[in-house]
């Protein structure tokens, strides 16, 4: 592409270029008029297309393996770090009764309830 001075103020300017983007006076080294160029005035035009998705929303990241690691030390807890709160409290009363009841049952419902907390996509609806 090359460029050329424009003759009212010495501006550089590309030799395709309708007018002086500095000044707006007509290229006059501008051999004819192309498609892309509607204007021979100096006007310039630009189209910008955007799309915009007013529902989009990005999701939040959660480690699964954080999540497993919480109900680990304290079930329900990988539950609410995942944004389940309700979820977590019945995790965490259904863990602390089975061992309240016998220990096996409780030690059996907190690896339930870590392997809950790694599963799943929390954001999925």
């Amino acid at each position: 592409m090359a460029l050329v001075r424009c003759s009212e103020c010495g501006t550089e300017c590309s030799a395709l270029a309708a007018a002086c983007p500095r000044c707006g006076h007509p290229n006059s080294s501008q051999p004819a008029q192309y498609p892309h160029q509607p204007f021979s005035t100096g006007q310039q035009t630009q189209i910008v297309n955007v799309t915009v998705d007013a529902g989009a929303t990005r999701p939040k990241k959660w480690n699964p393996a954080l999540a497993a690691i919480l109900s680990l030390l304290i079930p329900g807890l990988g539950q609410a770090y995942k944004g389940q709160a309700v979820n977590g409290l019945a995790w965490f009363l259904i863990v602390i009764a089975g061992y309240f009841a016998m220990v096996l049952p409780g030690v059996i419902l907190h690896a339930c309830c870590a392997i809950g907390a790694m599963m799943g996509d929390p954001y999925k609806k």
